[in-house]
This record gives C-alpha cells, structure tokens and sequence, in this order.
C-alpha cells in the first residue's frame, strides 16, 4: 500500500461509508439491540473517521470495505468487554469481507432496521429523517436538504426518532401482523424514494447527480421485493420506478453538464435495467387499484419507450399526471403535470396549470418552468426573472450554470 491524495481517499471514503453505514449500523443494532443505538452510530462514524485518517499516509487497502468492517468490529469488541458480554455477539469481519453469505446475514437485518425506524408511533416526520441517517447513511445536512427542513429541526427530529428506538425492542418482520406491515411499509417506501431524489438530482451543494445513492435505493427496494411480508405490488411498481429512471443517469451530463431529458442522447440509456424495470412494472399489476408508484413508474416508462423526445405519447403521461394529483394533493406534482399540459395543449396552458401558492416559492424549478413557459410565448423580461429566481435557489453551481443557458438575450 502506498501514500494516496486526500482527494481520493474523501471519495472512496465517501462512497464506501454510504455503502457500508446502513448495512454496519444493521448488524450491530442486531448484536446490541436498539437501546445502543448512540454507540453504534459511534462504531460507525469511528470506522470512517480511521480509514480517513490513515488511507492517505498507509495507502487505500485491498478490500476498503473489509477494513472498514475489522476496525468496527474491533471497536464494538471494546464495547462489548466494557459491557461483559460476550465477545462472540459483536463479530462482523466474516460479513464485511464476504467470507459469508452476505445477503442471507445482512438482508433480514437491514430490513429489520427499516422497519425498525418507521415504527407507526413516530410518524412520518421522524420515521423518515431516521431511516436516512441509520439505515441510507445520510449526514444531517442531508437530510435537512432532502425533507426542505432547516438543519436543527432536521437534527431534533433524528433525536426523537432515536430517544423512542432506545425504548424499542427489536423488530422481526416475520412476526409483525399483516396491518404493522402494511402501516410501516409506506413510511419505508417514501424514505428510499427520498434516498434515491437526492442521487437522482436533489438539492446537495457539491454534486447534483449521486448515482451512488441511487443505486443504494434500488438494493434495498430490491430486498423488499424478495421478503414474502412485503413484496407487495407497490414495492414492485417503486422498483420498476428505480430501474427506469436509474436507465437514463449515462445521459443526463456531458462533460459535467446537466441534459434535460428533451435533449439527451437516448443512445446511452440503459436497456438492460429498462427491460428490468418494465419486468418490476408489468409483476406491480394486479385488480387492486393503482398507487402513486404506479403511476410514477408508469410515467417513467412511457419516457423509456419513446426512441426519440417527439415520439413520447404525452396523452398517456397527462392521464397518469391527472390521476396522481387527485391522489398525492402534493403542489411539485401539480407541477410537474403542468409540462405534460404544456406539452398536449401549449405553453398557455402549461402556465395556466402550475399551481399557485406560497408552498413552491423557495423551489427553484417552479421558477425554472415558469421560466420556459414564459419564454415559449415571448415574454422574455418576465421569463428572465424566473429564471434568475431559479438561479437564487439553485441548489449547486452545477444546476446554477445550467440554468444560466436558459436566460433570453433581450432585443435592445
């Protein structure tokens, strides 16, 4: 091993410790049961801050991921002798280094973990920053970004979620009823959504697009659907959602820069995880009526099918547009109809159905698509106007400089 650049050891560290965090803080969550739930989150944070100090003077080891694991276990070993339990419980080397069948050990305890923090008591506005900071790995900041709260009731939700999973047994998803599967499953839907949002394009300040994060949302979407407790049709349609989308991510930069889907070279979409994704979606079906996932997914593969921007049948995205605004009341799908309306009957129309109110004004693509539609019908002061309030909100200088393309040169 050999000395390596900060730089790279950030990085690697970076995607390892979002790798690695959920499934670590899983199985130790498992040996020490929820009441330890500050130690393991110790264990963990301890495990990156080493591999950080000492990558970049020792050199990246072999398997990054095995050492990470070693140093966990034997930092939950002090624990455990501090503790006097047995030393036997805190082993985790034999799963990190994958000497062991890591998806029989690992995937019943993440699941357990999931479960575990949308517990039906704590409600989706804990349920859901806890999961992203137990079970996705997410800093504070993060999650503060993904839920549009700011950092201190982002962090005093957290510790709410974590003062109720002290009191908490464990959970095995066996043994819950059909009902707390159901009550729990939801919470546990929106949350690897929101995961896979903020690799997909969310709001961080340094990088727009993490595939990392959406490829974590799949996997673990991917165990629900394998679970005979909760591989139910609206766990099959959000990993048919996953496998669509996660398709296009070759396309949507060149050379740094942001594509829009209008615009990308379809050429390098993934077919392999677009015929996954249909797969999930035509399995979803069923005479049950069908869930928001549905309809997104549905939505995702009209996009998928249409070989060129000119060929996509926007009468069936408005249909499912139309369907889920009745059933999500939620103001950013209400806006992101309005360029499936835009698209059917004019750029009129499309700025007639953005949805009025206080509740997108801090979004910087309600001002962006404004912005287009204003643009499209020739009123260029007004278009730049939303387009610099869009660039005032933008998340990161990528999405910055992107929508810097889109200001009107005004006629002198």
């Amino acid at each position: 091993m050999t000395g390596v650049p900060d730089s790279a050891v950030e990085k690697l560290a970076d995607q390892l410790f979002r790798r690695e965090s959920g499934r670590m803080t899983a199985i130790l969550l498992g040996r020490f049961g929820p009441a330890a739930v500050d130690d393991v989150e110790d264990i963990v944070q301890e495990s990156l801050l080493r591999a950080c100090r000492t990558w970049p003077w020792k050199g990246i080891p072999d398997n990054p991921a095995g050492w990470l694991w070693r140093v966990a276990e034997r930092l939950a070993l002090d624990r455990m002798r501090r503790s006097g339990r047995t030393e036997s419980d805190a082993l985790l080397c034999d799963v990190g280094d994958g000497r062991l069948p890591v998806d029989l050990l690992v995937a019943d305890e993440e699941l357990r973990l999931l479960f575990l923090c949308c517990d039906p008591v704590n409600g989706p506005e804990t349920s859901v920053p806890l999961t992203l900071r137990l079970a996705c790995g997410f800093s504070t900041r993060e999650i503060a970004a993904a839920l549009l709260l700011d950092e201190a009731t982002a962090a005093q939700r957290i510790s709410r979620g974590k003062a109720r999973l002290r009191k908490l047994g464990s959970v095995e998803i066996t043994a819950l009823p059909g009902g707390d599967v159901a009550e729990r499953l939801h919470p546990v839907l929106n949350t690897l959504y929101l995961l896979f949002n903020g690799g997909y394009g969310g709001n961080d300040q340094i990088r727009w697009i993490r595939e990392e994060l959406c490829v974590e949302a799949t996997r673990l979407c991917i165990l629900l659907t394998g679970h005979s407790r909760t591989a139910a049709p609206e766990v099959l349609a959000l990993a048919a959602l996953f496998h669509l989308l996660t398709a296009r991510l070759p396309a949507r930069q060149f050379h740094g820069d942001l594509v829009d889907l209008e615009f990308q070279d379809r050429g390098l979409w993934d077919r392999r995880l677009i015929s996954s994704g249909l797969r999930y979606l035509e399995k979803s079906r069923g005479n049950a009526a069908p869930t928001a996932w549905h309809l997104l997914a549905g939505i995702a593969a009209e996009h998928a099918r249409a070989t060129h921007w000119p060929d996509t049948d926007w009468p069936s995205i408005l249909a499912y547009y139309d369907q889920l605004v009745v059933m999500s009341n939620d103001p950013v799908v209400a806006l992101n109809r309005s360029v499936a309306v835009a698209q059917v009957s004019g750029p009129a129309a499309g700025l007639a159905a953005v949805p009025e109110g206080a509740a997108l004004q801090d979004y910087h693509l309600f001002h962006a698509t404004r912005a287009r539609y204003l643009r499209d019908l020739g009123r260029s002061t007004a278009a730049n106007a939303a387009i610099d309030l869009a660039i005032e909100l933008a998340p990161n200088d990528a999405v910055r400089r992107h929508l810097m393309k889109y200001r009107t040169p005004l006629q002198s």
